[in-house]
């Protein structure tokens, strides 16, 4: 057997989509589960999985997965608990791989994806309460190496590049054309189940559900009790140990000018409609999760996860 031919071990499952719609909470839900591993940018996966996706010769010596299983194992509370042969999955927060379908689908032929979806609004509010990272610059940066964003989306990319533009504009762009690229899965043929983070906070129990038996694991009530498994902070000064709750579905009315929310929704509403938004979304709107969770064929503070 090859050093490279590990993937007899363990599955693998990429949670992707914009920064600040849940993959992280996500990524901590499934890692949560006592038959997988979650890995994320805290551990140094980025630079692991760069080499991997650039060699396509999957997924490294086994060397590399034992130092990764090792750093993944630090934001755990039990640590003794957890026995190596039992994380059949390896959960990778990824949303930085989020254009990486061609690799992903071609390194990790078993994979599945996780994409999340949440309101561009949301999701603006939340960016704009961590002033100290560039997101936009940074995911400039990214699209160009992927050598089709610009193609793909020439409107969205000129107005990007626009400093005129305000920034929770961009922010908005930014957070249309990644969470535009779940199709790209399906083509590869990797298999990809939508999740909005609404439906994950509002309905989780029926919504973790669905994700597990898409991801082939049985139901764990530890998934509803990650806080409880977790500890310290995850990616975005992300407070791991903060319950499932639906304190950030709304956030974005106290944070954001009226004015600001009309120039998000002027310059990406149509997308987001189709997603089944609406510019009047409420947050006691309910959301049905077998609409809106299918596998198709969706703050600055240390205490909040994203917001």
């Amino acid at each position: 057997m090859s050093d490279h031919n590990t993937l007899a071990g363990p599955r693998f499952v990429f949670v992707v989509g914009c920064q600040r719609s849940g993959t992280t909470l996500m990524g901590q839900i499934l890692g949560a589960h006592t038959q997988s591993l979650l890995v994320d940018e805290t551990d140094g996966f980025y630079e692991w999985a760069g080499r991997v996706l650039e060699s396509a010769e999957g997924v490294g010596p086994f060397e590399q997965l034992e130092q990764l299983r090792e750093r993944a194992h630090s934001k755990y509370r039990r640590t003794d608990a957890r026995r190596s042969e039992s994380e059949s999955v390896w959960v990778l927060q990824a949303p930085n791989l989020t254009w990486s379908h061609l690799e992903i689908a071609q390194s990790f032929p078993n994979a599945r994806v996780v994409y999340m979806l949440r309101d561009v609004r949301a999701v603006v509010a939340s960016m704009l309460r961590l002033p100290t990272i560039p997101f936009v610059d940074n995911q400039i940066r990214f699209f160009r190496r992927t050598g089709f964003i610009e193609r793909d989306f020439p409107r969205e990319w000129e107005r990007l590049l626009d400093d005129s533009a305000s920034m929770a504009v961009r922010m908005a762009l930014v957070a249309k054309i990644k969470m535009s690229l779940a199709k790209n899965f399906e083509t590869a043929g990797t298999p990809i189940l939508r999740v909005r983070y609404e439906d994950l906070v509002s309905l989780p129990k029926a919504t973790i559900q669905r994700v597990l038996s898409h991801v082939d694991l049985p139901f764990d009530p530890n998934c509803l009790e990650h806080h409880r498994v977790l500890l310290g902070h995850g990616p975005g000064q992300t407070d791991r140990t903060r319950p499932i709750d639906r304190q950030s579905v709304s956030k974005w009315r106290q944070q954001l000018a009226p004015e600001t929310v009309a120039s998000i929704w002027n310059a990406v509403g149509d997308f987001y409609e189709g997603l089944g938004y609406e510019r009047g979304d409420s947050d006691s709107d309910a959301i049905d999760p077998t609409l809106s969770c299918r596998p198709e064929d969706t703050s600055s503070d240390s205490s909040t996860r994203p917001c």
